[in-house]
């Protein structure tokens, strides 16, 4: 599986957002849009893995794409990881509303971003999982194989950080 992650607003760093989250044997797809109409349809063809939204930049028109990503069928499972300016307490909240599942606060800390994408990484794992029909009421062992094997993935991106 490709890891893609869709950056919205053109701010935050491409290469701090691949250096996060590649591996030798899966590379990271960063797709960088500024406009959010364009930004929206893409996502909605493509189902990144998922969606940075910069707040900093974007405001109140990076509020509106949130609520109208997070009301499209095709985008509503896909986690949101939105970057806020720490003194922007309103804008924090806002986010959060409009349906991010995760802030972080700019400048980015490389570690601490690592870690959050990585737990928005598997929470998309797990809806797709969900989506997809392949949970058994039991937890049976293809499921659970699969999640054990999806985990060590993606704590391999991240030098191995328990989940």
């Amino acid at each position: 599986m490709s890891l893609i992650i869709l950056n919205v607003g053109h701010t935050v760093d491409e290469a701090l957002l691949r250096e996060v989250t590649t591996t030798a044997d899966r590379p990271a797809t960063i797709r960088t849009l500024s406009d959010v109409e364009q930004a929206h349809m893409w996502a909605a063809l493509h189902q990144p893995d998922n969606t940075v939204v910069d707040l900093r930049r974007l405001k109140w028109q990076g509020i509106d794409f949130m609520r109208n990503f997070r009301t499209d069928p095709a985008c509503i499972d896909i986690p949101m990881l939105a970057v806020v300016d720490e003194r922007e307490r309103e804008r924090r909240g806002q986010a959060l509303l409009a349906g991010a599942s995760e802030l972080i606060t700019a400048p980015l800390d490389p570690y601490e971003c690592q870690v959050r994408i990585l737990n928005l990484l598997t929470l998309s794992a797990q809806r797709r999982l969900l989506r997809e029909g392949l949970w058994d009421e039991d937890g049976s062992s293809d499921t659970t194989h699969y999640l054990h094997a999806r985990e060590r993935e993606l704590g391999g991106v991240f030098g191995g950080a328990p989940l």
